[in-house]
This record gives structure tokens, sequence and C-alpha cells, in this order.
């Protein structure tokens, strides 16, 4: 794939621009993202805090406090990990009605401005696997949807993906062997699964706005859309074969499982999926599930009908799911983030007021 040059930020261009910034973004942390201690910490959940204003925290899970990484004033919107879990990418509202790139390491020892986007609404960014690229949305004001847009973390490079401006994205997903991107594009009414070496695609039709997640081993894509199911309109889940170019059926098979099924999230080591499921009768409130690809196994993980749950993540060694829980019954309750392991089965709150956690590394 052809790149463009362009917006390539050396040492001295990086801090000029932070300090054009006024201070805009400023990173505090201890030693550099590269140090011995670091690669020997025990993982930790970034997340957004508090849930009005938010800005970036780190919570290690050596039961060191909480750190705040960020000082933006309130404008993180949104928040990703790079594989390797060295560099955050964040999206920062700006003051001109938009929102920027930005990548800062771990620690905040270093900030990269990646795209400053003016009035264009910058978000959604999703890092391949091998650390190579950052796709994101750009919305320009006025414009139907947000088209796709993919930076070159190498050199800070940022192009449109599509030659086509009217193909548009609302959410990535990243082949493990970073070899597909797969984006909802909602000009065409389904996922787009594109070759990143031939820049071939196909599109998986759906009536969901969702990328859907990957198998392990990069074969498997899963896609949701909603059906009829007794009497109502429901959410299911298909597992499609991106080689074979068949899909069968995972969850919601039953004619009377009248049941929303979320998008699901593949462990890493391909033995289970997590997936939440709120029932269309009686109580609505998300639960969290996890099955086997095949279809088997399937257990929950959390059951109070007083909270619902969303956000789930899993660890990078398959070991734990970090996951949003908010208690329901009034509009001023806020969500907490919460790990649980898969071999203990218990629970830990790594923060109240916090929102959108992602692991690292």
């Amino acid at each position: 794939m052809k790149q463009k040059r362009g917006l390539i930020f050396f040492g001295a261009l990086i801090f000029a621009l932070t300090a054009t910034l006024g201070g805009f973004w400023l990173l505090r942390g201890r030693g550099s993202s590269d140090s011995p201690a670091r690669q020997a910490a025990q993982p930790g959940i970034a997340y957004l805090s508090p849930v009005a204003g938010s800005e970036v925290w780190l919570q290690e899970l050596d039961g060191s406090p909480p750190r705040q990484l960020t000082h933006t004033g309130g404008r993180v919107t949104e928040l990703e990990a790079l594989k390797g879990g060295d560099w955050l990418a964040a999206v920062v509202a700006n003051d001109q009605g938009g929102s920027d790139l930005f990548l800062a390491s771990w620690d905040g020892s270093r900030v990269r401005p990646l795209v400053e986007c003016g009035a264009d609404l910058c978000a959604g960014p999703s890092a391949s696997a091998d650390g190579r690229w950052l796709a994101f949305t750009r919305h320009a004001p006025g414009a139907n949807f947000p088209t796709p847009w993919l930076i070159d973390l190498a050199t800070g490079a940022a192009q449109p993906l599509e030659n086509d401006t009217l193909i548009g994205a609302q959410s990535f997903s990243w082949s493990p062997d970073s070899q597909h991107l797969a984006f909802y594009d909602p000009a065409s009414g389904g996922v787009r699964v594109r070759d990143m070496d031939s820049g071939s695609e196909r599109v998986l039709q759906t009536n969901m706005p969702l990328a859907g997640s990957w198998s392990a081993d990069s074969r498997l894509l899963t896609v949701n859309i909603e059906e009829a199911a007794a009497g109502f309109a429901s959410m299911k889940v298909y597992l499609f074969d991106t080689a074979a170019g068949t899909q069968q059926l995972l969850l919601g098979s039953a004619p009377d499982d009248a049941s929303d099924y979320g998008a699901p999230q593949w462990s890493p080591d391909g033995q289970w999926l997590a997936y939440s499921r709120r029932a269309l009768t009686g109580n609505p409130a998300k639960q969290i599930w996890i099955i086997r690809p095949d279809g088997s196994g399937a257990r929950a993980v959390t059951d109070n009908l007083s909270q619902a749950h969303g956000g789930y993540r899993w660890s990078p060694d398959s070991a734990k799911l970090v996951f949003q829980r908010l208690a329901l019954g009034s509009s001023g309750n806020l969500p907490a983030v919460v790990v649980w392991d898969l071999a203990s089965g218990e629970f830990q709150t790594i923060a109240e007021d916090a929102a959108s956690p992602v692991w690292l590394p």
C-alpha cells in the first residue's frame, strides 16, 4: 500500500507542538516506558475518569495506587492501547469543535501529536497487532457519516483508507495477524473486510454497526445481525469463516430465545468468547457471559439484575476480563471498572466513576 508523506513528527517538532498547545497535554509519570521495571510489571488497566470530564488513569494490578496520566482539562473522550502496552492513543476534544489524536507513553514521559483534525471529529482509534497501523474515523462537519483513515505509526503519516469518499466507517477490528481490517460501512450496510496487502475487500451484510471480533488464528470473524425471534427483533451472533466464505449461527439459535446478544470479544488464546446478553422480556439488564467457540460451555459471568454490564475486554493472557458495571435505578449512578478472574470467579473493583477500560501491556 502506497503511503503519502506528511505529518512526520521529529523530537523538536513534537515538543514545539506540545508547547504551542499551551500545556494542553501535560503528562506525568515515572521513568521511561522502555525501562526493565515496566517490562517486568504486572498487567495494568488504563481507563477514563471521571465520566464527566475525563482524563486517562492507570491502575496496575500490584496494589499500587492509581496514577493520573493526562491533564487536559477533562477533554479526553476515547482511549486505545497499542499492542505491547508501551503507548496509548487518546482522542482529545479541541477548541475548534472537533477532536484530535494523540499518542502518549504509558508513564507520560513522551507524547506525540498524531493528527490535528481542526473542526473534524477524529475518533475510534484501533491499533493493529503488529504495531504498524492505527485506524480511526474522521467526520467532517456536514458529512453524512465518518470516513476511515489510517496512520503509519512509524512515520506519523495519516491518509484516507479508501479512495472512494462514499465509503464510511463506524468501528474497526484488526485480525491478530494484522493482515485484515474489518470495519462497518454505513453506506453499504455491512462489514467491509479489507486485505491490507492487496487492498481487496468483501462486504458482509448486516444491519448492526459493529465490526466484529477475530479468532486467534485470524480466520473467523463474529457478525451481529438483528433478526426476529419469539415475536421480537433480537440480535444474534454468527461466525463468518473468511477462508471458506461461510457463516454459522453461534448465539440465538433457539426459535423461542427472546434475548439480545451483544458484540462478542474473542479471548487472545482462542478458547472463549465473552458477550453480553439481555432479555427482551422481564428484566433488561445486560449480563456478561462466556462461551466456547463450538457453542459449548456457556456460563454467566455476572448475574446481578440490578446492574448493567458492558465494555468487556480480555487480558492479554486470557485469564481475566475487565468491564464496566452500572447500578440501575437512578440516572445519577456512575459506572465502575471491574475485573473478573476466569479461574477463581472473583471480582475486583478497579475504579469508581470510571469507564472505557483497556489492558496494558
